[in-house]
């Protein structure tokens, strides 16, 4: 007598829009994933490649998981953009795809009409079966921005980055690479160097605790030509500032990594940061201002955190990593320990939860939003 075959159920099949090549988040997750018994698609083309997969039968898609959006304009080209986008989108869905979207950030880095991104936005988010978060501060800010009622909503915390990039240098030759000192206090601010991250207040208060042993090292690809010629005019200016203004590959990355004492994240927009997990994920102390993910990730035992908006508190808070250099070592201990605790299996269980739970609930039946984006007229309205 046979043995009656199992039917085997099929893998739940997702991908990412967009996928960055570059971006080990979304690689390091698409893993994680896949041993989940998620079988995750990432195609360069985005929706539009995801459409046509899924419509002509060549692939399958249960979920689509956006991750980052556009910086929009009102230029033809874009305003077009958003028509043919949510135009694919609702195809998608309506044919019992299930969108899912991790809001990384509050607005694009680059938005330059905020009104036309927080349309796309709020579009984006009802269109959703359901919106990820990396923090509960994130979550809160998010909704009350938005003013959106989503289906579902998930905290699930970004992953660390132990062990993704080369660490093979000693703090001591990372400094003598660079020709710090050993006995300085060195401050670091790592990654593409944009006006939203602070580097003017952050140069302004430097400049209030600068003195012998006490550094300031900025390193990465620069947003703007404008803002290179205004760094090389600041570092000739205040005394302990190092510049190094190009694109650190991953193998380089950990030079300034392990020079630096704190890594520091003057954000003046701060909702959810993957630096910040890879300085944990170094064991560095950091110093941000209290908003955002940060005070989930570090609290106060792993960072030098400042209210935004009070005067002198970033200096304060330079004040303060300076008179406390002590700490710095057990900060750091603190940060790699609680990194460790935010491991991609846990990140991926908890994300392949959130896709099963859409599937398994209705579809977004909310009322979308009005068919147009706002008018040049209307930007400061919104």
């Amino acid at each position: 007598m046979r043995t009656p075959v199992r039917e085997i159920e099929p893998k739940l099949k997702c991908s990412f829009s967009p996928f960055w090549q570059a971006n080990p988040y979304q690689v390091l997750l698409a893993r994680a994933l896949s041993e989940q018994g998620i079988d995750t698609v990432c195609v360069k083309d985005g929706i539009k490649a995801i459409l046509a997969d899924h419509l002509s039968g060549t692939r399958r898609i249960d979920v689509v998981h956006h991750h980052w959006v556009p910086a929009l304009t009102y230029a033809p080209r874009s305003l077009f953009y958003i028509y043919r986008n949510f135009a694919r989108i609702e195809r998608l869905t309506s044919s019992g795809v299930r969108l899912i979207w991790t809001v990384h950030n509050l607005y694009p880095h680059n938005s330059k009409h905020q009104s036309l991104d927080l349309y796309y936005a709020r579009r984006l988010a009802r269109l959703s079966s359901a919106l990820i978060f990396h923090s509960e501060a994130a979550r809160e800010r998010v909704l009350q921005t938005y003013q959106v009622a989503a289906p579902a909503t998930a905290v699930i915390f970004h992953g660390n980055f132990i062990g993704q990039y080369p660490d093979s240098i000693s703090p001591v030759e990372a400094r003598l690479r660079l020709g710090i000192a050993q006995d300085d206090v060195v401050f670091c601010l790592l990654g593409t160097i944009r006006e939203n991250k602070g580097l003017k207040q952050l140069l302004e208060a430097f400049r209030e605790v600068a003195r012998p042993g006490v550094k300031l090292l900025i390193a990465g690809s620069v947003a703007t030509e404008q803002v290179r010629k205004w760094l090389f005019a600041q570092q000739t200016l205040s005394s302990g500032v190092l510049v190094y203004p190009e694109f650190v590959p991953d193998e380089d990355l950990q030079i300034y990594l392990r020079a630096a004492d704190v890594m520091a994240f003057p954000y003046t927009r701060f909702l959810t940061s993957g630096a910040l997990v890879l300085a944990m994920s170094f064991g560095k102390p950091c110093l941000a201002p209290n908003v955002g993910m940060i005070n989930e990730y570090t609290g106060r035992e792993g960072a030098f955190l400042y209210e935004e908006g009070v005067v002198n508190a970033l200096v304060d808070a330079l004040r303060r990593a300076v008179a406390e250099r002590s700490r710095l070592p057990s900060m750091g201990a603190r940060n790699f320990a609680r990194a460790q605790e935010l491991s991609w299996p846990a990140v991926a269980r908890e994300t392949a939860a959130v896709y099963r739970h859409a599937l398994q609930g209705q579809a977004n039946v909310q009322p979308p939003e009005a068919a147009n984006p706002p008018s040049d007229s209307r930007r400061k309205q919104a």
